[in-house]
Parts: C-alpha cells; sequence; structure tokens
C-alpha cells in the first residue's frame, strides 16, 4: 500500500508537471499527463474496494458478536447481511420516512417541540431525559400510535433505556466468547460464564421491545380499535410482510430515540460553551 500510495504521489506531480508543459512539450506532455491520469484513477478506484472491503469486515464482526453473545438484534437493519430482508427494510424506511412523505409529521413535531420548551423553560441541569421524553412521544406517536405513547410510552422508553445501557456497557467489555464461540454452549451456572446471564437479559430486553407494541397494535386492528399509525396504515395497505414492519419500527424506535437525544443534547452543550453561536 506505501508503494502505491508513493507511487500515486510521484505520478500526480509528473502528471502537474506535464500538464503545465504541454504547449511546451506538445505530444510527449500530454501522453505522459494522460498515462498520468489513468494511473490516479486506478488507485482511486483501488482504494474504493479496500474501504468496502473494510466496512463489510466491520459489519460482520459486529454480526458475529451479535451472534456469539445471542443478544437478539440480528434483525436490525445494520446487521443484516444484503439480501431479501435487508432490501426490504431499506424499501420500508424510504416509503415510510422519505422526503415525500416525513412532511406529513410536523404538526405533532411542532407540538412536541412546544411542550419540550415549556418544560426545560427556566430549568436548570441535564436536558437529556426531557429530551428522551419528547423524542420518545414523537417516534412512538408515528411507529404504534397515540393510545400506546400515552398507556405504555414510559415502560417502553424505560425498556429500551435499560437495553441501550447494557449494550453499550457490552461492546466495551472484553468477552471471552467472542473469541471462542464455542463457550456459547456452557450452561449459565458454570463459573467464568457471566456472559450468559448477560445475554439472556439482552435477549429478553430485545424481544420486549420488538414484539410487546407490535402486537398490541395488532391486537387492537383485530378490534377496529387501532389509532393511526405507521403499523396500521402498512398492515392494512401495503405489500410489506409482517415481520419486515415490526423489525423496521422496532429498529426506527430503538434506534431514534437514543440517537436523537444524543444529537440534540451535544448541540444544546456546544451552544453553552459558545453563546454567540445562539
Amino acid at each position: 500500500m506505501g508503494k502505491a500510495v508513493w507511487g500515486y504521489c510521484i505520478c500526480k506531480s509528473r502528471g502537474d508537471f506535464y500538464g503545465r508543459s504541454q504547449f511546451d512539450r506538445g505530444s510527449r506532455g500530454s501522453s505522459r499527463e494522460t498515462n498520468g491520469h489513468l494511473f490516479r484513477s486506478s488507485i482511486h478506484h483501488d482504494g474504493q474496494q479496500l474501504v468496502r472491503m473494510v466496512v463489510q469486515f466491520i459489519v460482520r464482526i459486529i454480526a458475529d458478536y451479535d451472534q456469539s453473545t445471542r443478544m437478539g438484534s440480528g434483525y436490525s437493519l445494520v446487521l443484516l447481511p444484503q439480501g431479501s430482508e435487508f432490501n426490504e427494510q431499506r424499501k420500508f424506511f424510504r416509503m415510510s420516512l422519505g422526503a415525500h412523505t416525513v412532511g406529513n409529521y410536523d404538526g405533532l413535531i411542532q407540538q412536541c417541540i412546544r411542550s419540550f420548551m415549556s418544560e426545560i423553560d427556566g430549568y436548570a441541569g441535564d436536558p437529556h431525559p426531557h429530551l428522551m421524553k419528547s423524542i420518545g412521544s414523537v417516534i412512538t406517536t408515528i411507529s404504534y400510535g397515540e393510545h400506546i405513547y400515552s398507556e405504555h410510552g414510559a415502560t417502553l422508553a424505560q425498556l429500551n433505556t435499560e437495553r441501550t445501557q447494557l449494550f453499550t456497557w457490552v461492546i466495551t467489555k472484553f468477552w471471552f466468547v467472542n473469541i471462542l464461540p464455542f463457550l456459547r454452549y456452557i450452561p449459565s451456572w458454570f463459573p467464568g460464564a457471566h456472559f450468559q446471564k448477560v445475554a439472556k437479559r439482552g435477549s429478553s430486553l430485545t424481544t420486549r421491545v420488538r414484539f410487546w407494541p407490535f402486537e398490541m397494535v395488532k391486537d387492537a386492528m383485530a378490534k377496529g380499535t387501532a389509532d393511526e399509525s405507521l403499523i396500521s396504515k402498512y398492515m392494512s395497505e401495503s405489500g410489506f410482510a409482517e415481520n419486515t414492519i415490526r423489525d423496521s419500527i422496532s429498529v426506527m424506535y430503538s434506534a431514534g430515540v437514543d440517537t436523537t437525544s444524543t444529537s440534540l443534547s451535544n448541540l444544546f452543550y456546544a451552544l453553552v460553551l459558545f453563546p454567540e453561536w445562539q
């Protein structure tokens, strides 16, 4: 790789030189400049292939890690291998949250923003819990409906927070089961098998967040009492499979609440540090 980069640098400098001197050197300068361009294009293509291979390798490691610790998140879009299920989830996200549909939620978002601003007016302290509440209300209402949010929103948020904290803690630790996957088969009571209990708890939280609210919306639809939500809409109108809708909504909720609230917390932190930008 070092020789390739060095060759690229030499070729770039020569190409620039002959490019500036082509009127003096005629076709010789033009030819060398063309060769330099072709060589740089080859290096650029090889670099893209290398980046693609590294990304695929990292995703594979994450997928193997998830499998070995049995945390139950293999259905997530970012961990799925390319295939029909991966493509269906991407298609669902484009249809439900694409540029042509996201504007439908402006009214709900503005309502939650006004509520959030009232809560933090005169507030001193960490705004993250208030952000989690407001963002959770938006995503839960869009995904599962207003009834699910009003009745079970707090419990769902608590489950997702515990799950996120557990996953964050897990990825900061070294686990022998990642190096020796056969260790996953030893029982949880065996000395040193604490990872089995961690994996069991993580799998339990993931299953609850993934299935519980979805099944409640399904039951409400069967009774004819379901309010408006992405689940009720696409279960009735689209050709998506049930598991695609369920898993996409679960990913949308789990990832959206945590990442969005963290991003906005960082924004507030930056505004406090640099008040001239407020």
